[in-house]
């Protein structure tokens, strides 16, 4: 089989300056999918875009990479639904297809040889979870209503996160008389509410590998909207994350705007509290009317603006919001029949036990073990893939960790770190592949290439934040936080990206939508 190569003769990024001008109407730092949802968007109204990442490719957590024949999707695993439809339509046309996979989407095994199934339909997942527990029918269909209700509701919360945050204080006081405000309640408390049985909320609160926060942590606002987004089936875009990019920038150029490749900015220029323009590393300056930093609230602060901004209350707020945890993703590639071998378009989830009171593995100790593993398929996902007569497959295996035992390693440099780093990265390697080797045994006899991703990866290729994958946390503290939304107290200055919505890719593309509506009015008519 012909090897796949992301980005091979990509013409919708440049890292070409001297083809670039100097002014554009806006200007993008980052290209994730907040980033790219937005450019896009403006591109569509007309607006000349400059998109500018540091990596040497796009993209951000919808990147692709290649190594012995294999290809990876760096982190795209399963998408919710997107509405409504016609959001979708006008941003993708018929250049992305979003191809639903499954059911089950998602497999869940606990201790017990119990396995519970998350279908692609709210009627077939309370049937399927009727059949593990068949004595609390009753809560779960008052779990599902409650799902339902909340999901619809907390809905508004995209739209208050775009108006001025005085106005969004009065709205919260009117919405307060009309219903309860979930996403300042923990996922635990709130299906506490519909039952007592231990095992039962183990099952229900399966997913928060997610969202990066134990059930007891995560707001319920965004468990509900996940879930419900979930309840017309999971989904992958047919060809690989590699599409979005390759459509949504190609759409920028249209409209005489580009994506410039390798251009860390430094700062934004900044003049009587007036956003102006940008700064590059090697000293280059471009000009807009309007700057979006797609990068994180956190590093836009601690990076982009003058130190001054520090003292400000909205910085200090903030700043005073926890990082979700960082991961371990190791890439695999098989040669075999892997479905034989038990593996499927749905993800499958190992948890040793029915409590889930911990978040991340410590792998500085040798005898600990991780609380969950997460394992999917990308190539079973794609009807496009072609395993050629190798059937050649793709697979990752997911878990979180601390960055502590990372942090001594985050100044050496990517191919060049020490001895010890590549010792301990080993280490980890060969306790997650005995683990997998023990929960499923004829598919990892199929194992012909690996390759783990440290928080190290995160840091270099998307500068995250101390490696997080989720941006922000996912509490209701980070949800309470009314300085955290798209604009910002330096004018001509926005925020977009997860942590002025939700996580993940969907989070982050309608991120990037409200940003462009807030700065171009007619793009609210298409999210209406």
């Amino acid at each position: 089989m012909e090897q796949h190569i992301p980005y091979k003769n990509a013409t919708y990024f440049t890292k070409d300056k001297s083809i670039l001008s100097k002014h554009y109407d806006l200007i993008i730092i980052g290209s994730g999918m907040g980033g790219m949802s937005c450019a896009g968007a403006l591109a569509l109204q007309g607006k000349k875009v400059l998109v500018l990442e540091q990596h040497f490719i796009p993209g951000g957590y919808t990147q692709n990479y290649a190594r012995k024949g294999y290809t990876w999707d760096i982190g795209v695993h399963a998408l919710g639904e997107i509405k409504p439809d016609k959001v979708k339509k006008w941003l993708f046309g018929d250049a992305v297809e979003f191809v639903t996979f499954g059911p089950p989407y998602d497999r869940f095994y606990y201790p017990g040889d119990v396995c519970v199934r998350y279908m692609n339909s709210k009627e077939d997942f309370k049937k399927s979870l009727k059949e593990t527990f068949p004595n609390d029918a009753e809560a779960i269909d008052a779990y599902a209503n409650l799902v339902d209700k909340v999901g619809k509701e907390s809905e508004a919360y995209f739209a208050l996160q775009s108006l001025p945050e005085g106005v969004h204080k009065i709205a919260d006081k009117i919405l307060g008389f009309f219903h309860k405000d979930w996403w300042l309640v923990t996922v635990y408390d709130a299906i506490k509410t519909v039952t007592n049985n231990e095992k039962l909320i183990a099952a229900l609160t399966s997913q928060w590998g997610y969202y990066g926060n134990l059930p007891q942590d995560a707001s319920f606002g965004l468990h509900a909207m996940m879930v419900r987004a979930f309840w017309n089936g999971a989904s992958y875009p047919k060809g690989g994350s590699e599409v979005f990019a390759k459509h949504l920038l190609s759409t920028v150029q249209k409209s005489g705007g580009n994506t410039l490749v390798k251009a860390e900015v430094t700062n934004v220029i900044v003049e009587n509290n007036k956003a102006v323009g940008v700064r590059l590393k090697d000293g280059s300056e471009f000009y807009a009317k309007k700057i979006i930093s797609a990068i994180g609230a956190k590093n836009s602060i601690n990076k982009l603006l003058p130190t001054s901004i520090l003292q400000t209350n909205w910085a200090k707020e903030i700043l005073n919001l926890p990082h979700s945890p960082p991961y371990l993703c190791l890439n695999m590639g098989f040669k075999g029949n892997i479905k034989e071998a038990g593996a499927t378009s749905g993800s499958m989830w190992f948890y040793p036990s029915w409590e889930h009171k911990v978040c991340k593995w410590d792998v500085s100790n040798p005898n600990s073990s991780a609380p969950t593993f997460y394992m999917s398929f990308q190539s079973l996902k794609d009807p496009s893939y072609n395993p050629g007569p190798e059937m050649r497959h793709v697979g990752e295996c997911i878990t979180f960790v601390d960055w502590e035992p990372f942090e001594k390693w985050q100044t050496s440099r990517r191919g060049g770190r020490p001895p010890e780093y590549r010792d301990f990265k080993k280490q980890i390697e060969d306790r997650m592949l005995a683990e997998l080797k023990k929960q499923v045994p004829d598919l990892m006899a199929m194992l012909d290439y690996y390759e783990l991703a440290t928080p190290l990866s995160s840091t270099f290729f998307t500068h995250a934040t101390e490696g997080a994958i989720y941006g922000l946390e996912s509490t209701p503290k980070r949800f309470a936080c009314r300085k955290l939304r798209m604009k910002t107290p330096v004018k001509n200055f926005y925020l977009t990206g997860v942590d002025t919505t939700t996580v993940g890719v969907i989070g982050a593309l309608f991120a990037g939508l409200l940003t462009a509506a807030i700065i171009d009015k007619r793009v609210y008519l298409k999210l209406v």
